[in-house]
């Protein structure tokens, strides 16, 4: 939090979803999905988010062997293991179970000593996957291919490829091996099929990113990502092997790319903004905002965060208490001593508007952003929803926005306002308001020596209750929407919370603090 940013008076709060993943990584839904969604929620702006690896194809499992049902992710990769990291795998798993098959392994094969060879009565089908949440990033932007080795015995072969979200049901690209149909569309499925020799290898070079466009042009066909991989075989049997995505566009380019479709997708959908940023994983996930956004390999946290202030942006440390169930299950006197031990690692935002997320529940989450600032910490708060679904406001649990404080919606106002620290977060489903704390010298997310304060808050029913909270301690409460003057007395901090009559979570302020005025400079 800056205490040198002014913003001038006439400004707007414009909400903001800033944590959402696409198609280019690891998101369930097209941007387009998300977009559809934020329009539907009133959100003014889209600050996305995708991950570097997602961005830069970085150590993404791309092939399959077939020499059994599993193997090493990082098997027939032109990326190794990482030293002292323990290996996931990727398989096959049958997803059909309802007809008679067989499936085994062995001669004759493409590469290596054997291949997949599926039997089956009826239709048998068998689904690719991988242990790394993070290996699903296998995106269509750009120009993606599905290369395939196929031998077909009798009957008929295909691969289904099941794609993003448009807006809430899957895309689906069905291949089959057949010298006589013509490509034909079925309401979410285009079924495609493939020329072919019997009883021969036949090597398939599948074009995903032109299909998708060709089949389903309402859409922006590479807005969409490889969700899963499917091997089936109806009522015959057939041999695959030697599979492997075939990324065409790399990085910088995949990132413009996505520049473009953003671009697109706000000509067609122009009451949404749409701002790109990227989301690192350097030991801890981080987000980054700034007007020329530059998405880098892993080099460390500490390196990450002084590359983005020299480029002038900021940085936000993500879901502090972790990403998921199976998070590192610290406590928060833990986390906070971590922070502290590193100052934050000097990153200029904290995500702490999460009702529930790893370890964490909301109020451990205020604990923590209030302890550090009493260490002299000072973080802007934000509230996100970090979405992999296909759009804001489908998750109960976290499904908060935040609202900036700016000029416009273009990108060099909303990082000025973001970092101002003149933000607001809470839950867009249940407040449509606006929330602010300004003084004679400054405003919320900021330092300041005047101790007087006016607290103005509308869009609230008349019973949600509103707290102002001093140094992580409640001190003042009252009902509903109002403007209040308080006085701070004594160098700390205050913000302000607002719940529900049934105390669910509802919208809430950065703080403002005060500083001891014996320590101003003359």
């Amino acid at each position: 939090m800056d205490p040198l940013v002014l913003l001038p008076a006439a400004l707007q709060a414009f909400s903001i979803q800033m944590h959402l993943h696409g198609s280019l990584s690891e998101g369930v839904a097209s941007m387009y999905s998300s977009t559809v969604a934020a329009e539907q929620a009133g959100i003014d702006v889209l600050w996305w988010s995708d991950h570097e690896y997602g961005i830069m194809h970085y150590r993404i499992p791309t092939t399959f062997g077939f020499e059994s049902f599993a193997e090493f992710d990082w098997e027939n990769e032109e990326w190794e293991p990482v030293a002292g990291q323990q290996s996931a795998m990727k398989f096959l798993r049958l997803r059909s179970e309802e007809d008679a098959h067989t499936a085994t392994y062995g001669p004759p094969a493409v590469q290596g000593l054997g291949s997949f060879r599926l039997t089956s009565v009826g239709k048998t089908v068998f689904e690719f996957l991988t242990e790394r949440h993070a290996a699903t990033a296998r995106s269509l932007v750009g120009d993606t291919k599905l290369a395939l080795s196929v031998l077909p015995e009798k009957g008929t072969a295909g691969v289904s490829i099941r794609l993003s979200k448009h807006p809430t049901d899957s895309l689906y690209l069905n291949y089959f091996l057949d010298n006589d149909a013509k490509p034909s569309r079925d309401g979410n499925h285009y079924n495609i099929p493939v020329a072919f020799t019997a009883n021969e290898w036949n090597h398939l070079v599948l074009p995903l990113s032109a299909d998708a466009s060709a089949g389903f042009p309402e859409f922006i066909g590479d807005d969409n990502a490889i969700r899963e991989i499917h091997f089936s075989v109806t009522d015959g049997a057939a041999h695959f092997d030697a599979m492997q995505v075939q990324f065409n566009t790399w990085y910088p380019e995949t990132f413009q790319r996505q520049r473009d479709i953003l671009d697109e997708l706000e000509l067609q959908i122009p009451a949404v903004v749409q701002l790109q940023g990227v989301e690192q994983s350097v030991a801890h996930h981080v987000n980054v905002f700034s007007i020329n956004t530059e998405v880098r390999i892993p080099n460390g946290i500490g390196n990450l965060v002084t590359a983005v202030h020299a480029n002038k942006g900021l940085v936000s440390l993500n879901h502090p208490f972790g990403p998921g169930a199976n998070a590192d299950q610290m406590n928060r006197q833990e986390i906070l001593d971590r922070l502290v031990e590193n100052n934050a690692y000097n990153v200029d935002i904290l995500e702490v508007g999460y009702r529930s997320r790893g370890s964490g529940e909301l109020a451990d989450f205020f604990w923590v952003w209030d302890e550090l600032a009493k260490r002299g910490i000072h973080l802007i708060g934000t509230g996100v929803a970090d979405i992999h679904h296909w759009g804001p406001g489908v998750n109960p649990v976290n499904n908060f926005v935040s609202w900036i404080w700016a000029e416009s919606t273009s990108k060099p106002d909303m990082l000025k306002g973001l970092r101002s620290g003149r933000v607001f977060f809470g839950d867009i489903t249940l407040f449509d308001g606006t929330l602010d704390i300004v003084s004679d010298t400054g405003h919320m997310g900021q330092r300041v020596y005047d101790p007087d304060a006016t607290i103005t808050i509308d869009g609230l029913e008349p019973d949600d209750q509103v707290t102002i909270v001093r140094d992580g301690i409640p001190v003042e409460s009252f009902a509903g929407s109002r403007q209040v003057n308080h006085t701070v007395e004594g160098p700390g901090c205050f913000r302000v919370e607002v719940y529900t009559v049934d105390s669910t979570a509802k919208v809430f302020s950065n703080p403002l603090c005060l500083l001891d005025p014996r320590e101003r400079k003359k």
